[in-house]
């Protein structure tokens, strides 16, 4: 009896292998990319001032804008592009996305391109389902943004409205302080008419009953058109300071609205990277860890060997040789 497994292949193993090989493709692409680009740039370095669209045509059928982005690509994807946060070169990032992928991405900030790609599971979408996604993730950021901008002018509207009142409340009372100066006035007056009616024959009781009344009338005409001036004019500020904070609560919501279908979509990537491949989740974690340690002991021994370069001499001897032994157990394992 035959000691040979026989491995029956059914329609999952042969997806599994295109799968494989569609991604052994596309970073096969995107390194050849890198290393066009960084001809591209020795080329273009050598080629003579104004002959190098038409170098391009001649030599290796490129357009101006496919040389440039390959030439992108190379500056910003390339291995020596190393992540100052988590140490691994921009290559590892971006080493399963397409050429057109890579190019697609370029429309993010420099510094928003890595965390994109982390935070969305950029490797099974389709350019232009990246290209939406990328125009939707634009879109929410200028959405916030705007929200914030119309949060602080409400802000500041409120503030200036506020402002506004009190100087119609100071405006209100000033004028309630006049009308009682001018009924003082108007009082005063009519002592000193009493008084000069004493002295000598003046107007009759009924002129000064008149001259009072319209001198009352007048002061509350006056009182009375100043105050519901001041009236309307606080009414409106009130109105606009209250149409701008209801803008400014529509644009917050929908801005948040945005924000948890990101989020949302963030926690469904990371989800579904943790339950493919929680190993090397977990040894990228000891990973850094070793680089931040290694690192750490490379210091210390930088600041022995000032004041004790002999032990400084022996502790590196000792964790070269420890390294050693490591890699030499490495690939003989392999």
């Amino acid at each position: 009896m035959s000691n040979e497994v026989i491995q029956i292949r059914d329609a999952e193993i042969v997806a599994a292998e295109i799968n494989t090989i569609k991604n052994q493709t596309k970073r096969l692409v995107l390194s050849a990319s890198v290393e066009i680009g960084r001809r591209l740039e020795e080329a273009k370095s050598l080629v003579d001032h104004g002959q190098w669209q038409q170098w391009l045509k001649d030599k290796v059928d490129y357009s101006q804008s496919t040389a440039d982005n390959l030439m992108r690509i190379s500056r910003e994807c390339g291995d020596e592009q190393v992540n100052l946060f988590s140490g691994e070169s921009k290559s590892q990032t971006f080493a399963n996305l397409s050429y057109s992928q890579a190019v697609a991405l370029f429309a993010l900030p420099a510094d928003a391109r890595e965390e994109f790609v982390k935070s969305n599971d950029v490797n099974d979408m389709t350019s232009r389902q990246l290209q939406e996604a990328i125009k939707a993730q634009k879109k929410a950021e200028a959405e916030k943004a705007d929200a914030e901008a119309a949060k602080q002018a409400a802000e500041k509207q409120k503030a200036e409205t506020e402002s506004k009142n009190r100087n119609l409340q100071n405006k209100l009372d000033q004028a309630y302080l006049d009308a009682d100066k001018q009924v003082e006035t108007v009082e005063s007056l009519q002592k000193e008419i009493e008084a000069a009616k004493k002295e000598a024959a003046g107007p009759s009781p009924e002129e000064l009953k008149k001259m009072r009344a319209e001198i009352r009338e007048k002061v509350k005409a006056d009182y009375e058109k100043k105050s519901t001036q001041l009236t309307l004019e606080k009414q409106n500020a009130e109105s606009k300071a209250k149409e701008i904070e209801e803008q400014y609560q529509e644009q917050l919501k929908k801005a948040k609205l945005d924000n948890q279908s990101i989020l949302a979509q963030k926690e469904a990537a990371e989800k579904k990277l943790s339950l493919a491949a929680p190993e090397v989740e977990k040894f990228s974690v000891h990973f850094e860890n070793l680089q931040v340690t290694v690192s750490n002991m490379k210091m210390l021994l930088g600041s022995l060997e000032k004041g004790a370069p002999e032990t400084a001499g022996k502790l590196r001897a000792a964790l070269k040789k420890l390294l050693d032994g490591y890699s030499q157990s490495l690939s003989n394992e392999g």
